[in-house]
């Protein structure tokens, strides 16, 4: 049974692995096609989960094809995230992983945003999402230690901080 992402999923998890591109890289704009094939599925996707919920699904399935489609989603963005910080990666398969995740991540949202009443807000979060997070606490945390290393009464303090980088 096919499910509303299989075109994003097949897409993501094999056609364009790193392991597969070298079957493409012949084609001058191999990438262009991608992400226009992505990007077509955006409103595509959008549609369908609106339609499903204008139809007046029962809140049981509305809640479990939110959760469904929520899981597939991120762990489609973390696979791009991996693929993106391959060793291999050129800069049009990094434009290439990029695009996409914009384009998942816009459909993520979307379902965040609408249908927030059977968002699972426990699920796991994508690993390009805690990035720039990680790097916001790591540098204010620097700020902190510059500030409590002027008075040296506060190694209590300090030593929590310090704690904070092994995260």
């Amino acid at each position: 049974m096919a499910y509303i992402l299989e075109p994003w999923d097949i897409l993501i998890s094999t056609t364009i692995h790193p392991d597969r591109l070298s079957h493409f890289s012949n084609s001058e704009n191999w990438h262009q096609t991608f992400i226009q094939e992505s990007e077509s599925e955006v409103e595509k996707l959008r549609t369908l989960l609106v339609k499903d919920f204008v139809a007046g699904a029962k809140q049981k399935k509305m809640e479990f094809l939110v959760q469904f489609n929520q899981g597939i989603l991120i762990r489609l963005l973390d696979k791009l995230h991996e693929y993106r910080n391959s060793p291999a990666a050129s800069d049009k398969t990094i434009l290439l992983y990029e695009s996409i995740s914009i384009h998942v991540r816009f459909i993520l949202d979307f379902i965040e945003e609408y249908f927030a009443k059977y968002f699972d807000r426990n699920e796991k979060v994508p690993i390009s999402y805690l990035i720039p997070s990680k790097e916001e606490i790591l540098h204010q945390l620097k700020r902190l230690q510059k500030l409590f290393a002027i008075n040296k009464a506060n190694r209590f303090i300090f030593a929590r901080l310090n704690t904070f980088q092994l995260y």
